[in-house]
């Protein structure tokens, strides 16, 4: 493009210092998280526990020399590392959240949002023309999005879900329970370990069950919880009348009504279904909103602009739907979900007629 020579001689309108400076504080930002996702990666963080200076950490783990300090003082600046003169110590949020060994950590979390950013965020142009980047479903849930959604699930939901459900007053009594696309299996281990009279199921895909048994093992918990692989529906959920309670948080199973045909074969009179979705007092940002369309499963099987997130829920017909099965809607709660800032779910608790 030819530059007039007028252009050379006159200043650009508005001032170019307040642009430049908004996509500086933009791209530092993103810098910043690559540098806090690739310590937490490293469990760099770990190791300034104690006072420590860069360059220790720098030697012992045999670094390229010089970045190490740079990098401890941009988490300095981001609030995960105090500095006095050349040590570094760790912050207390760092600490609990960003340290492999904790048990809240969300070095999970980070490694989901780091994959997202690589594969979907910097080939933005690429799915601008291409369309969505394809994900293997079980390997994607797998390794990337069950472990990140147990970590952040630790972060005050699984609590409040949990306290809901040992105040029931039947709860004592149970014997049976399953948990629909349960995932990583927390929910089902959360609920068995206040009950030992309790024997659960964690249903899920094949390519996912594996997770939920690892998690299950590393808590002790084989004697009360076994894995059920499969589609939820298609395959044997169990036989007529056979749980106290059925319970499915944040999947398709506790939005559509053939699912609840197959709840309410499977759960006794008197039994529960509780049902954690996202609710539509959550406001989806533009940013999700778009990150949502940038990806999709190698089997899926329509397009994932149907599958919006964000929906109603209920959505309307949904209970008058279960009731027919006398399913009644016992009480409603509103989780904060603190993964995202104003994110809550809605837990259901509905009861089978006796």
């Amino acid at each position: 493009m030819h530059i007039p020579l007028q252009t050379l001689k006159t200043h650009p309108e508005p001032s170019s210092a307040a642009f430049f400076r908004d996509l500086r504080e933009l791209y530092t930002k993103t810098c910043t998280f690559c540098v806090i996702a690739t310590m937490a990666e490293e469990d760099l963080f770990s190791a300034f526990l104690t006072p420590t200076s860069a360059k220790e950490v720098e030697n012992a783990r045999g670094f390229s020399p010089g970045m190490m300090e740079y990098m401890c003082d941009i988490c300095v600046h981001a609030g995960f590392l105090m500095k006095s003169g050349e040590t570094y110590h760790i912050t207390p949020a760092a600490q609990t959240y960003l340290t492999a060994d904790s048990l809240y950590s969300q070095c999970s979390s980070l490694r989901s949002m780091d994959l997202h950013l690589q594969r979907l965020w910097f080939s933005l142009r690429e799915r601008l023309y291409h369309g969505p980047d394809v994900f293997d479903r079980a390997q994607f849930f797998h390794d990337s999005s069950l472990p990140a959604m147990a970590a952040s699930t630790l972060c005050g939901r699984i609590q409040d879900t949990l306290k809901e459900i040992i105040s029931l007053p039947e709860f004592p009594h149970w014997e049976r329970i399953i948990d629909i696309g349960g995932g990583h299996g927390l929910y089902a281990i959360a609920v068995a370990s206040e009950n030992p009279h309790i024997t659960a199921i964690v249903q899920d895909l094949p390519g996912v069950t594996p997770l939920a048994e690892e998690t299950i093992k590393e808590y002790g918990m084989e004697h009360q919880i076994k894995t059920l692989p499969g589609n939820y529906l298609e395959c044997d959920l169990g036989e007529p009348e056979s749980y106290d309670m059925v319970f499915a948080s944040s999947t398709p199973a506790g939005t559509m009504d053939v699912m609840s045909d197959r709840i309410a074969e499977i759960l006794k009179p008197g039994g529960y279904f509780i049902n954690v979705q996202p609710s539509e007092e959550s406001t989806e940002d533009i940013f999700s909103q778009l990150e949502w369309m940038l990806w999709t499963f190698s089997d899926a099987r329509e397009s994932k602009t149907t599958w919006k997130k964000g929906k109603e829920f209920p959505e309307p017909g949904y209970l008058a739907h279960l009731e027919k099965h006398g399913i009644i809607l016992n009480k409603t709660i509103t989780i904060a979900d603190p993964y995202r800032e104003g994110y809550t779910v809605k837990m259901l608790i509905l009861k089978k007629k006796e």
